[in-house]
């Protein structure tokens, strides 16, 4: 398979020919000759491989949740070394590297000798922050470890100005650590439909890990976000059409020279940036070859990186100082709490630089704002909108919604799309907010202050529309979309109400 180094392991879909001869080996098939009066040696019959593939639900077969080639950890935190299938976890350990040799209840003591250890291949290289860089390196590796045991995990992104500045050579020491040879690779493809096929080709084959290498376009896509956030997902199969639901609890790596993230993408990426400082970055020399230091030293880094983490479960999983981190609650309460636990900066400090890195908050930043100025807190269509945009919202509004046909106007169904998508972020203290005429079946849009408190939970995300003067819409209604999407008309005195009266009924401070 394209993309699978030499010697990688995979899964294969089992055949009735592969079957067959399994049946072959393991028992002895005969049949009476009545001439000769004798049993006689026989090759399985074919029909029975191709009988018992098809009892699909019947085959009492234990069940596979991942192939792992070092030792790790199970769920509950105790030690997995012993090579071969793990009933209670479910997983197959295929490790013929030399035992480890690591402390059965490891100190914290312990954890920081094993810290130093573990940091020795990251000595060389040229992090942009070097506190926040060396502690998503260390992360990455740790989480390649005992990823198959976390339910989700974060995408790991290595990130440079130039080529040639040791990104793949950082997820090669993680790789290298935890299966003893390089991830497999994977190119972007022209699409986001031709990425999830590819995506789904290696899932199937039961990678531990994966590189996503060389990008060039933003990343994204609905499977990529789904891979990170939910322990199964259900990949379109390269030349099938056909969508099975698989585990991906595998590890998920990135590089790629100024790399961006889209959407929601933004949320599950660390991204660890390096910054040579030079022109030709390749050209440097280094005190070690890491393709040979370590896998000759890969017994004790894979101690190291054990040893830590046990010691961690050890103590009692003590709390840290930081703040949740939402779909990747296990993630951070083992890998990202251990080494904050011995005194490593956080790994998630690297969020807010990518955060302000997102093309699509770059494009609410400077849309709402210009919005808002122009426009003011009117309820208008995308027609009407299209209609006003001049100058620099219209600048903006080009850049997210231009018309394919007219390179100097916005198209109203392209900007309705991009609203669509967008309603209710907030960015710059503003949000955008979505109504609808009933009698003209037309979407209807404003971009208001958002004032809703964080704790306010009950009404985040309910926006409010004053309906006078809206198609054939009463005088004396107001339409709320409620945060489960549900729409609510209230009724109002037949006095004079401005719309800040209605709204200060509907969400009082």
């Amino acid at each position: 398979m394209d993309g699978l180094p030499l010697g990688a392991l995979r899964l294969c879909e089992i055949t009735a020919h592969w079957l067959t001869e399994r049946f072959a080996t393991v028992s002895s098939w005969k049949r009476w000759q009545e001439r000769e009066q004798a049993w006689k040696s026989i090759d399985p019959p074919i029909q029975y491989a191709a009988t018992y593939l098809s009892k699909v639900g019947q085959w009492r077969a234990p069940v596979l949740t991942g192939i792992i080639e070092c030792p790790t950890l199970r769920r509950d935190g105790t030690l997995l070394s012993k090579s071969g299938y793990d009933p209670p976890s479910g997983l197959y350990v295929d490790y013929a590297g030399p035992p480890l040799h690591m402390p059965d209840a490891p100190t914290r003591a312990d954890a920081l000798a094993a810290l130093e250890t573990l940091k020795t291949p990251y000595s060389e290289f040229q992090f942009a922050d070097p506190a926040t860089g060396i502690s998503i390196a260390l992360a990455a590796t740790l989480t390649a470890v005992v990823r198959r045991s976390l339910r989700t995990a974060p995408l790991f992104a290595f990130d440079a100005p130039v080529m040639g500045s040791g990104k793949g050579l950082l997820v090669k020491i993680a790789a290298l650590i935890a299966t003893g040879r390089p991830a497999p690779l994977l190119s972007q493809g022209k699409d986001e439909a031709e990425d999830e096929k590819r995506l789904g080709s290696l899932l199937l084959a039961g990678v531990s890990m994966m590189n996503l290498d060389n990008i060039e376009r933003p990343v994204g896509g609905q499977l990529l976000n789904s891979m990170l956030t939910e322990p199964v997902c259900n990949p379109r199969i390269l030349g099938k059409s056909e969508s099975p639901e698989m585990p991906c609890n595998l590890t998920l790596f990135a590089t790629g020279n100024n790399l961006q993230f889209l959407g929601d993408m933004v949320r599950r990426v660390l991204i660890c940036r390096i910054d040579p400082g030079c022109e030709r970055p390749d050209a440097r020399t280094f005190s070690r070859n890491l393709n040979d230091w370590v896998p000759e030293h890969r017994q004790s880094l894979l101690g190291a990186a054990l040893t830590i983490l046990r010691a961690y479960i050890v103590a009692g999983k003590p709390a840290q100082p930081i703040q949740p981190y939402g779909s990747f609650e296990e993630w951070s309460g083992l890998i990202r709490s251990a080494l904050v636990w011995l005194g490593e900066a956080d790994p998630c400090l690297s969020r807010a630089a990518l955060e302000e890195d997102d093309p699509v908050m770059a494009s609410l930043h400077s849309i709402l704002p210009l919005w808002h100025d122009s426009i003011g807190e009117r309820v208008v269509t995308t027609n009407e909108v299209c209609g006003i945009a001049r100058d620099d919202l219209l600048l903006a509004l080009l850049e997210i919604a231009g018309s394919r046909r007219d390179q100097d106007k916005v198209d109203p169904r392209r900007l309705g799309k991009w609203l669509t998508k967008y309603k209710g972020r907030v960015s710059s203290g503003l949000r955008i907010v979505r109504g609808e005429d009933e009698h003209r079946k037309t979407a209807l849009w404003r971009v208001v202050r958002s004032t809703i408190s964080a704790g306010s939970a009950g009404s985040a995300g309910s926006a409010i529309y004053p309906t006078q003067g809206i198609g054939s819409c009463k005088n004396d209604s107001v339409k709320i979309i409620l945060p489960n999407g549900s729409i609510e008309l209230k009724q109002t005195p037949h006095s004079p109400h401005s719309p800040q009266d209605i709204a200060d009924d509907w969400c009082p401070e």
